[in-house]
């Protein structure tokens, strides 16, 4: 038996028998579902994909690679466009994941170096100051401009390699200009 939700734009989940609203259902196109809507839940979904990933792990993440493969365009497309439409929440996924901070530390360290890159003391045209790491330890060090984080990455952040550029500025500033430093 059926149950069917008196409410509009309500039904029961087929799983856990709890009527929610149609925005608790994810949206299927095929033409077998009522609504074009899926008959269990989110959460039920969820915990079904949970409980289908305990059982065997690899399978599923063979599954999932497979699904990638086959459906690669699609998903950058896809991807691509939410990440042009909402800038702001791919900014703060960003710093979550890649950084492990939040958007508040981020506004913070902004705050504690006056907007400025911490290296050439800078203000950025755009006010986008991007963040350094230490690329062995993941730590954040401080933000930096393009330019200053571009000289770290291409010097793979070793000191010896920017003390010899220095050098190198140093003696050819004596040779060309006659300046000494």
């Amino acid at each position: 038996m059926r149950l069917q939700s008196k409410k509009p734009n309500y039904r029961f989940c087929t799983r856990c028998f709890t009527e929610k609203p149609f925005s608790d259902f994810e949206k299927c196109a095929s033409k077998g579902f009522k609504y074009g809507i899926r008959p269990d839940c989110r959460d039920c979904r969820r915990s079904i994909k949970k409980e289908t990933y305990l059982k065997s792990p690899e399978k599923f993440k063979v599954y999932r690679r497979n699904h990638y493969l086959k459906n690669r365009e699609k998903i950058i497309s896809r991807t691509s466009n939410y990440s042009k439409n909402h800038p702001e929440l791919r900014r703060k996924i960003t710093l979550k994941h890649q950084y492990g901070i939040s958007e508040e530390f981020y506004e913070n360290m902004k705050f504690s170096q006056g907007g400025r890159c911490a290296i050439c003391l800078t203000e950025p045209r755009n006010h986008v100051l991007f963040v350094d790491h230490c690329h062995k330890t993941g730590k954040v060090r401080g933000l930096l401009c393009r330019k200053c984080n571009s000289v770290l990455g291409m010097c793979n952040d070793s000191i010896e390699i920017l003390d010899s550029a220095k050098k190198y500025l140093k003696i050819n500033m004596e040779i060309i200009y006659g300046i000494s430093k």
